[in-house]
């Protein structure tokens, strides 16, 4: 930690965005993050105070933070109008790294859907098994992946290159909020000792994750700026990304 456990402290004190105090989880008493977000819809709805700073660059294409946040609720629109969505539901997405991933994954868990996040490396025998286990209600993915699972996929099937996210002019008008230890998203396991399992994980743990991150990076700035070391002007940064 570089000695920033000083820093840690500091940060973690009464008033602070990252106050810790105990709260009941579940039946169990735990330290939590007293001003976290609720919900992953809460955490992206905040991102919105970026406003034009880019959020994505992924090649040519640089995405602000306002503009993922139109596609997010473009693509929220289609999953709920056009595939019958519905809080609780799942939806597969297997798809190489893409702002389309990361899209998708935002639009289906701001509308209380479960993200289910195969890997893009599968055969398309091993991401049939998990599609089979999940049994989501759409798959979404790229023509690559697609072509893998195409003479066995038995799923409404949404491809990100037949979609053009940015010609849609309908977006939903407002998210949904759910509990914050329903599921957000199946994690898979890398399969090292045998089929490869889907992992529940809640909004309160994507949250909580994400949180300490932010903590880490926020104790080893205070840290580096003992020594006169500014971060904001050698790396663009943003607590949400």
């Amino acid at each position: 930690m570089m000695h920033s456990d000083k820093y840690i402290q500091a940060l973690v004190g009464s008033q602070s965005f990252f106050e810790i105090h105990q709260e009941e989880v579940l039946g169990i008493k735990m330290d939590v993050f007293k001003n976290r977000p609720r919900s992953l819809v809460d955490f992206i709805e905040l991102s919105a105070s970026h406003g034009e700073k880019p959020y994505l660059i992924y090649q040519d294409k640089v995405i602000s933070f306002t503009q993922h946040l139109r596609l997010v609720k473009k693509a929220a629109y289609i999953l709920q109008s056009q595939h019958n969505v519905k809080p609780g539901d799942r939806v597969a997405i297997y798809a190489a790294n893409c702002p389309e991933w990361i899209i998708f994954f935002w639009a289906t868990v701001s509308i209380g859907a479960i993200a289910c996040g195969l890997n893009g490396w599968w055969k398309g025998s091993e991401a049939i098994k998990a599609i089979a286990a999940a049994d989501p209600n759409i798959i979404v993915c790229d023509q690559k992946r697609f072509d893998r699972i195409a003479d066995q996929a038995k799923h409404p099937t949404l491809i990100f290159e037949d979609l053009d996210l940015t010609s849609y002019e309908e977006e939903v008008n407002s998210f949904i909020r759910i509990n914050e230890d329903e599921c957000a998203c199946l994690l898979y396991t890398s399969g090292t000792t045998g089929t490869p399992k889907g992992v529940m994980t809640s909004h309160r743990s994507m949250i909580a994750n994400s949180t300490l991150q932010m903590l880490q990076g926020a104790a080893v700035s205070q840290h580096s700026s003992s020594y006169g070391i500014d971060w904001s002007k050698n790396t663009p940064t943003s607590l949400l990304t």
